[in-house]
């Protein structure tokens, strides 16, 4: 089975058509099946007319029962066509504010939420966040990963 995009010029367009097309088959509950899902490049459709998939997808491929409903298949296409954009570079006048990163862990810490690890030293306990200590030390971040 194939599937193709065809330009329909009137001779209107001052411009070239430039577009990109996903082609997605869907399976029955309206979802792209990945495995059958192609992307195009930008084609100038002004110059190649039509653009698509000579052999988007077999017959006995298209006949499994997750991509029938009632005997039908469905075909999803997103099409972008892209306009020409000109860029300038604009000089950054704001200012960027100094981190506060550290009262971010703070307020972490103090109001023990997402708390889930527990030190007992002597008679204290301290809590702790276990990805936090997997940020600031190689021991701990080797044991988070076993388990």
């Amino acid at each position: 089975m194939a599937f193709f995009l065809y330009l329909v010029d009137d001779g209107v367009a001052e411009e070239a058509v430039k577009a990109q097309a996903i082609f997605s088959l869907l399976d029955i509950e309206g979802n792209p099946v990945s495995s059958y899902t192609f992307t195009t490049s930008v084609v100038n459709f002004s110059e190649k007319k039509s653009w698509g998939y000579k052999n988007f997808i077999k017959r006995e491929s298209l006949e499994n029962p997750q991509y029938l409903k009632d005997d039908c298949f469905s075909i999803r296409i997103d099409l972008a066509v892209l306009t020409d954009y000109r860029t300038e570079e604009t000089p950054l006048t704001g200012v960027v504010p100094p981190s506060d990163m550290h009262r971010h862990y703070g307020h972490l810490l103090l109001s023990k939420e997402g708390v889930d690890v527990e030190f007992q030293v002597g008679n204290k306990t301290f809590d702790a966040h276990r990805l936090v200590l997997a940020a600031r030390s190689s021991v701990f971040r080797q044991s988070s990963m076993a388990g």
